[in-house]
């Protein structure tokens, strides 16, 4: 499938996704130092849920979609599928220049697949961490799940797993 017809499937196809309230956010870009988003002014401190051994944070994508991303540090990028990457095109949160090319993945069955990556401007983890323009591929599956990897967590100094709290925690310095 060409590019150019990937891309508009992209934008005829939409789905409705919502968000809860929005809430005051970190910075990766530029260190804003927000006490409601900051534990001490080293690290922020991210609630995750745990289903059958996979860890997930919920995320805003370009301030629009609200889900859980698999917290995946074995993922070199991050991944959204064809239905959040529809909804994003249909309402111009992602456009033609947000479009980065293609790229091979490897995928966890050790299959290579295409992959189209768009730039997402916006990456919201937790109602308190921003990271922007983040890469991501876009799985052609519409029901992936969306992977948050090493391009984002790279971002950080580093981060752990607080697995009694249930919190990954980022370590901003």
């Amino acid at each position: 499938m060409s590019t150019k017809r990937l891309f508009a499937i992209l934008i005829i196809i939409g789905v409705v996704v919502s968000c809860g309230p929005k809430k005051k956010k970190f910075s990766l870009n530029n260190y804003v130092n927000d006490d409601s988003a900051l534990v001490d002014d080293s690290e922020i401190r991210v609630p995750f849920k745990e289903e059958y051994g996979i860890k997930t944070v919920e995320v805003k994508i370009n301030g629009v979609i609200c889900a859980d991303m698999i917290f995946d540090s074995g993922c070199s990028g991050s991944t959204i599928s064809l239905k959040e990457a529809n909804y994003l095109a249909s309402i111009g949160k992602i456009t033609q220049e947000d479009y980065k090319g293609e790229t091979k993945a490897l995928i966890a069955d050790g299959s290579i697949v295409d992959k189209m990556v768009f730039n997402i401007k916006s990456l919201v983890i937790g109602d308190k961490l921003e990271c922007k323009d983040v890469e991501v591929t876009v799985s052609e599956n519409e029901e992936a799940p969306l992977l948050l990897g090493n391009e984002v967590l790279n971002r950080v100094a580093s981060y752990t797993v607080d697995n009694k709290s249930k919190e990954v925690v980022f370590i901003l310095k």
